[in-house]
């Protein structure tokens, strides 16, 4: 199997949350604390008051995880699935945002 630094990079990350099952279509730009690609597929979001939304994208975005820039269209105040991010290779469409849990230390040990 060859090795996969990209795959490898986001299940790192992703392993230190679970996914809730429970989807928002929209997030508020203004409210973005921060954004990392994880993949060709998914966007990690952060919000202001530090909650993270996984979007997993409709299909994968050729190469996102490598060159690991995008950009929204200007003057947006939202950011919603099927939204089209651009992308150094063109453009793609967001899913729908996950909230996700972060697994603490005390759930770990309790487990």
């Amino acid at each position: 199997m060859a090795y996969d630094p990209v795959g490898d990079r986001a299940a790192k990350i992703l392993a230190n949350y679970n996914q809730t099952g429970e989807f928002v279509r929209c997030v508020s730009y203004r409210n973005l604390k921060g954004i990392k690609i994880l993949d060709d597929d998914k966007i990690l979001f952060v919000t202001k008051d530090n909650k993270r939304l996984l979007n997993t994208m409709s299909t994968s975005c050729n190469r996102l995880g490598v060159d690991r820039q995008l950009s929204f269209q200007n003057g947006i105040s939202k950011i919603c699935a099927r939204d089209v991010v651009n992308t150094a290779r063109g453009g793609c469409n967001l899913g729908k945002f996950e909230k996700l849990e972060e697994i603490s230390f005390e759930k770990i040990l309790n487990n």
